[in-house]
């Protein structure tokens, strides 16, 4: 796979491995070097659990790349079965196409790459966590998760410039930006969200207090949202449900005070059963 001025092939040469030797720990010459200390019990078992959490974590998929000249970047797996590393990137962008594939990569990799340079390997594998940790069920939630890494990375570009603004204005236009690319990010979470729940919203009501005499309307209640459509409500922790008229009369009784000694609350759905005067207005008469 290759990324050059925008394309993505996966026709590529055999992969190749690049291993990083680790810088060893060598003492200083200082005399007044202090070793480290080992950790403390605390620390012991904040490490174990940290493993334990780390390695029940599902891989990322990543890659290996190497930029040339011109802008070319070449990609490569990161291991050795390529047919399986071909797998993780489908699944990574939920998908079975692998021209989606090549298509969601691009523009990640576009995203992702500083103004004037192409993207490197770092970038490009913080991106595909992003994308592989959201786990796009389809190609509409990928370019939902594709959207919000490069949102995310504007967002930050924007208030790195703002710290480094000289004038007041620059440093508030580069502030309105980032709380702009910020609030894009919530609400393509939201959006998310919304897309896998089917716009659907569950309100779980814990702690329901009704008093002698009244009752309760405990059922699926249909919210009109802007545009027309309509997100279902589905209140639970009742043993009873209520449906039909009765839903919306949530007290028909008397409600008692709390106060012995008071007289009741009177009953609003009882009285004034005379009728209403007529609500019309008399016409008015124009003057010509």
């Amino acid at each position: 796979m290759n990324l050059k001025n925008e394309t993505v092939s996966h026709s590529v040469p055999p992969a190749r491995h690049k291993r990083r030797k680790a810088d060893a720990a060598m003492p200083s010459a200082d005399p007044t070097f202090l070793p480290v200390p080992p950790p403390g019990p605390r620390s012991k078992a904040a490490i174990a659990d940290a493993t334990t959490r780390y390695e029940a974590r599902r891989q990322r998929v990543a890659v290996t790349a190497e930029l040339k000249e011109g802008g070319t970047l070449i990609v490569d797996p990161s291991h050795d079965d390529r047919r399986g590393w071909q797998n993780q990137l489908l699944d990574a962008f939920g998908t079975p196409s692998n021209d989606f594939t090549n298509f969601a990569l691009q523009a990640l990799g576009n995203a992702l790459a500083p103004r004037g340079k192409g993207v490197d390997a770092v970038r490009l594998n913080a991106g595909l966590a992003i994308v592989d940790g959201i786990r796009p069920t389809s190609e509409t939630e990928a370019l939902l998760a594709v959207q919000m890494a490069a949102a995310h990375t504007l967002a930050m570009e924007c208030m790195e410039r703002a710290r480094m603004a000289d004038t007041l204005a620059r440093f508030e236009a580069q502030g309105n930006m980032a709380t702009k690319f910020l609030r894009t990010f919530a609400v393509q979470m939201e959006t998310l969200a919304r897309v896998r729940r089917g716009g659907k919203q569950k309100v779980i009501v814990e702690h329901v207090h009704v008093y002698p005499g009244g009752k309760a309307a405990v059922g699926t209640f249909v919210q009109q949202q802007p545009g027309g459509g309509g997100g279902e409500f589905e209140i639970e922790g009742q043993a009873h449900a209520i449906t039909g008229p009765d839903a919306l009369a949530l007290l028909t009784r008397s409600v008692r005070s709390e106060n012995p000694e008071r007289q009741p609350m009177p009953d609003v759905a009882g009285d004034g059963k005379e009728p209403l005067p007529h609500a019309r207005r008399r016409p008015r008469k124009w003057r010509a």
